[in-house]
């Protein structure tokens, strides 16, 4: 099975999280620093460059909200896919 992370702590990233389901997603990228290190539903939310180090090779899901290309292109800029 697939493993997700999904970008995007706010209410979006979060129903995005419950509809996957917790134990199929790994991580929650945000860009607010004052968000990482927290868990949101026992996950941990890292930044983008944290994960594209780590070098994780999940489905990245980015929610469709005001923010969505901003994500993608944050994505493609640190070669996440």
């Amino acid at each position: 099975m697939n493993k997700y992370s999904v970008f995007g702590a706010g209410n979006l990233g979060i129903k995005a999280l419950e509809e996957i389901g917790t134990k199929n997603v790994n991580y929650i990228i945000d860009n607010d620093a004052t968000k990482w290190g927290t868990k949101i539903r026992d996950v941990e939310v890292i930044g983008i460059e944290a994960y594209a180090q780590k070098g994780i090779n999940d489905i990245v899901i980015i929610p469709f909200g005001q923010y969505a290309l901003e994500m993608k292109e944050q994505c493609e800029e640190y070669g996440i896919e």
